[in-house]
């Protein structure tokens, strides 16, 4: 049996997930391999020997994807497909994300590394070192002279996948849709804006996330009035009617003179389109490592920026592809866009009262009692 196994050693899926042709499916249920892969369990023990977790033992949670019905030894042109659904299902993964909940389902991109196995395996591994010049020759190793380490922001996750979500953008790949061809553009912006790394900074996973949400939008979105209304037009539907100039008022500080010689229009904008501009200049300073004025104030920190851009960013994939007629909002959907007003006005998205849930998700069950309807 010859081919590539595609493993993604690091994602602890909960149950196997179908994208168009592929499954990706965990290699191991209940301790027992799972029965696609039987033909070759003793090359994958010997294969996720290089895989470790922090313990120093071999990980038994990864996962690894087939075609239908059992075609786990994969071609060059199956492999390129597999590559191509795997930022599909990171994303349909991160739309499952439940933000300050300790016990609800979560997952970072780096969890989505993709690794191919040869097979038949034999034992030694081979890698290509890259280098800015170029690739060094294959390097060969055993699993008792080379590991690859489990990131330490990837124990103990949770992922869960919106199935529905995941399948519509499948349709919409194989229908060569504009709008998922954009999404596919933007992935791999968003993937390296959302590692948890503790390497990576606030501010380069701030030119990443607009940069992902400009390749999303398309080029109106390449200034920040023009970043701004991209993102309003698309919640305009889902605000509350609060404006910049309320937000100020219930107490976040969003200066309107951010914005030179329309600081009425920016004041009068809904909070959501502020929010937008307010990320925009972020990554502005950021980019070019111009200090913020002084007597001026950022609405939102760098920390709010990057999780309200973490949850929106796969809402607005799905506005785009419901304009496309690929997908439909679930309930749960429309409530987390009814919300997204709510809490960028709310002052402190994290405090609790004992155990009651953080302020974000007690808004978007506020909104879940009271009906599609309301604001």
């Amino acid at each position: 049996m010859n081919g590539k196994l595609a493993l993604l050693p690091w994602l602890n899926l909960e149950k196997e997930v179908t994208a168009g042709d592929v499954t990706f499916a965990p290699c191991y249920r209940d301790g027992n391999v799972h029965h696609v892969l039987q033909p070759v369990e003793e090359q994958l023990k010997e294969l996720l020997a290089f895989f470790r977790d922090p313990k120093d033992d071999p990980v038994r949670t990864g996962t690894f994807a087939f075609l239908a019905p059992c075609n786990f030894a994969l071609g060059e042109d199956q492999v390129e497909r597999v590559g191509s659904l795997a930022p599909l299902l990171l994303l349909a993964c991160f739309a499952e994300n439940q933000y300050f909940c300790s016990i609800g389902p979560y997952v970072n991109s780096a969890a989505f590394a993709l690794y191919l196995g040869t097979l038949p395996f034999s034992g030694v591994a081979s890698f290509e070192i890259r280098r800015r010049d170029g690739m060094l020759p294959y390097c060969s190793y055993t699993s008792e002279m080379f590991r690859f380490a489990l990131p330490p922001q990837c124990d103990d996750l949770s992922p869960r996948c919106d199935e529905v979500f995941l399948r519509a953008m499948v349709s919409a790949m194989d229908r060569n849709s504009p709008a998922l061809e954009r999404t596919e553009s933007a992935l791999p912006f968003f993937a390296m804006a959302n590692t948890d790394a503790s390497s990576a900074s606030p501010g380069s996973e701030l030119m990443m996330l607009v940069a992902a949400y400009e390749r999303l939008l398309g080029p109106s979105s390449g200034s920040k009035i023009g970043f701004s209304q991209s993102v309003g037009q698309l919640l305009g539907p889902f605000g509350n009617k609060k404006t910049v100039e309320d937000a100020r008022k219930a107490g976040r500080p969003v200066d309107p003179r951010m914005c030179p010689g329309k600081e009425d229009e920016l004041s009068a904008a809904p909070v959501h389109q502020g929010w937008a501009y307010d990320l925009y200049q972020a990554r502005s300073e950021a980019t070019h490592h111009k200090p913020q004025k002084v007597g001026t104030s950022r609405g939102w920190s760098p920390f709010e920026h990057l999780v309200m851009g973490a949850v929106l960013f796969p809402l607005l994939v799905k506005l785009l592809l419901k304009d496309g007629d690929f997908c439909q909002l679930a309930p749960r959907d429309v409530y987390r866009l009814r919300a997204v007003d709510r809490i960028l006005i709310e002052q402190d998205w994290t405090k609790r009262d004992l155990w009651v849930q953080a302020e974000w998700n007690a808004v978007v069950d506020d909104i879940s009692a009271a009906g599609p309807a309301s604001a």
